[in-house]
């Protein structure tokens, strides 16, 4: 990953080229110091950075990935959550389910897909709780944090980035 220095008005890497593969069914945790490149690597994998910043291949099952095919199997939760404080937990998902899906699903398969998610997060008491925002008090910095992931599951992505998601927790919720 490449970047244009201001100071200097010329190209400065900032991620070395690297090579690395995972194993399916396996959980991979990227760990190192603040500013060392973690969220960097995870952008660039995903696809959230500007092509032009990004060199290098990233493959699927033996297949370059293009944006679009990554955007099919992959599902990246940020670090910080951008959730709609006015709506509750259970609008967040249905909203979420139905960008996702469109008219494809039913208004019972839609509702069904989002009581499961709840279910699977530990969510279900507090469906009717709203997301909050620093006008209203709402979810808890854990039930926030299972909510963005409920956002990105509902999709049933293959692959899961899921950049610091600890932050912000204390050691029990994390």
């Amino acid at each position: 990953v490449t970047i244009t220095d201001r100071k200097t008005s010329g190209k400065r890497t900032i991620l070395q080229p690297m090579t690395g593969s995972l194993d399916p069914g396996r959980v991979l945790a990227i760990m190192g110091p603040s500013g060392c490149g973690k969220t960097t690597l995870l952008d660039a994998i995903a696809g959230r950075m500007a092509t032009k910043k990004v060199s290098g291949n990233v493959f699927f099952d033996g297949s370059m990935a293009t944006g679009a095919s990554r955007r099919r199997v992959m599902s990246y939760v940020a670090s910080d959550e951008s959730l709609m404080g006015v709506f509750t937990t259970y609008e967040t998902l249905i909203h979420a389910i139905r960008f996702h899906y469109g008219c494809s699903l039913s208004k019972g398969q839609i509702h069904d897909l989002a009581l499961k998610t709840l279910a699977s997060l530990g969510l279900k008491n507090a469906m009717h709780t709203k997301v909050g925002d620093i006008f209203r008090k709402g979810l808890s910095a854990g039930q926030l944090r299972r909510l963005s992931l409920g956002v990105e599951l509902v999709k049933k992505p293959a692959i899961l980035v899921f950049d610091k998601p600890a932050s912000g927790l204390d050691s029990a919720a994390a």
